[in-house]
This record gives C-alpha cells, structure tokens and sequence, in this order.
C-alpha cells in the first residue's frame, strides 16, 4: 500500500512539474508569437503603403504629362526649366465643406544645389485653405512650381505656408500676384473643378515624414536628405520615369 501510496503522489508530483514547466515556458513562447506577428503585420503596412506611394507617383507622372503636352500645354518647358523645384498633386479634393478645408498628397522634387539635375521624390501633403464651399465640385489636379531660392529652401525645411511664408500666383490665370509678397510659387490647376476659383491663402504644404520612411525604407530620410541628392542607381523604376519626364 505504502509503494502504491508513493508512486501515486510521484505520479502527481511529475504531472504539476511538468504542467508548471509548460506554463513557465507559455509566456515566453507567446512573447515571441507575437513580435512575429508584429513584424509580419508591420512589413505588410509597409508594403501596402510603398505599393500606394508607387501608385501616387504613377498619378503625378500622368497629371504632368497631361499639363505639359498637347497643341496648348497648361505649363511650358521653359517655365518648368526656371523652377527650383516642382510639386505635383493628383486629385485634390474638398474634405470639410463647412470650413472650406481642402488635402490632397503629391510628390515634390528639386534641383539639386550642384547642378540641374532634379533631386529624388519626397512625399508632401497639402492642407488647409478655403475654395468655397460649392456642393458637387470636382477633384482638382494641381502643379506648383517653387520659382525663387527662399521657396526651395523653405520647402526642403519641411513645411511652407501660402501668403505667409511665400507668394503666389495662379499660372491659368491672368498674371496676378495673390499675396503682398513676391511671387515665389506658380501653380497651375485644372480648368474646372476645386482650384478653379480658389485662394490659396492660409495653405500650406507640409512634408509627410511617414510617406518617406515607408518608401526610402530608411528611418533617417527627412524631405531636406531627400531634396538635396540627386537620385541613387537603385532608384525606383517609377521614380526614374516621372524624372526622365522633366526638362533638365
């Protein structure tokens, strides 16, 4: 009885032993499950965003080909040539009708400081601004062209605000300036549609820090690293395409 007595209660002990080996051992097995799903989950954020940022390129390729081309081109070659740098916003729409407030993404590349070579794409969001608040307006495409040295050096610190920071004028209009500063940024926009009537004042153009890291993939870039270098040989095949597009 007493054998039968200990070779339960050694049963019992090694039964708790090992179930309180495999508890012990649970959290850590679970701790790696889930930075393994974390990195999975992250990856795929970040390739989701680089195949959306590829897509808003491909867009801004097409809305400058189309301003550009033609019997009367929106914008001419020599007007781009005399730009420090060129903003191109496929799609600007109306996100707040009450305020006015508008938001569209876009691309932006500038002439490198050693040559007229255009530098690589960094990424920048448009905010702000009041066009009325018509009902059933259209989207708008939107060229900017930064003319002066004062605007590309504002734009490469990350964020530049219309009327304020810098004047404007509207290149589809007939030539006025829209602010009491110089003109440091032409901007050319569909015929109809959101920027038809607009005033810029009070906009602005901010880059978007998150866009560039999950395309350049690298923590450090900023829109001054990426404004300021000409691009790399394993740049991006879209990318190549919209440069090769632009008169050096």
């Amino acid at each position: 009885m007493k054998m039968k007595s200990v070779t339960k209660l050694a049963l019992v002990a090694g039964i708790v032993l090992c179930t309180n080996s495999i508890a012990i051992g649970a959290p850590e097995t679970a701790s790696k499950s889930g930075e393994m799903d974390k990195t999975k989950i992250t990856q795929r954020s970040l390739t989701i965003a680089k195949g959306e940022l590829t897509d808003l390129i491909l867009a801004s390729k097409e809305v400058y080909r189309r301003f550009t081309t033609g019997e009367n081109p929106r914008i001419s070659k020599a007007e781009i040539q005399k730009a420090k740098c060129l903003a191109i916003f496929p799609g600007v729409k109306k996100v707040a009708l009450v305020i006015g407030g508008k938001h569209g993404d876009g691309v932006v590349t500038c002439t490198t400081p050693d040559s007229n070579d255009w530098s690589r794409v960094g990424f920048v969001d448009l905010r702000g601004a009041s066009f009325g608040a018509q009902l059933g307006v259209k989207s708008s495409d939107v060229v900017m062209l930064f003319t002066s040295e004062q605007a590309r050096e504002n734009l490469k610190k990350g964020k530049v605000r219309f009327g304020t920071d810098l004047g404007y004028t509207f290149g589809n209009k007939p030539r006025s300036v829209e602010s009491d500063k110089p003109e440091d940024v032409i901007v050319y926009s569909d015929s109809e549609g959101a920027f038809a009537s607009a005033s810029l004042k009070g906009s602005y153009v901010v880059a978007d820090d998150e866009e560039l890291k999950a395309f350049y993939e690298e923590e450090t870039n900023t829109l001054l690293s990426v404004l300021t270098v000409k691009p790399s040989e394993n740049t991006e095949t879209v990318v190549e395409e919209l440069l090769l597009l632009l008169p050096s």
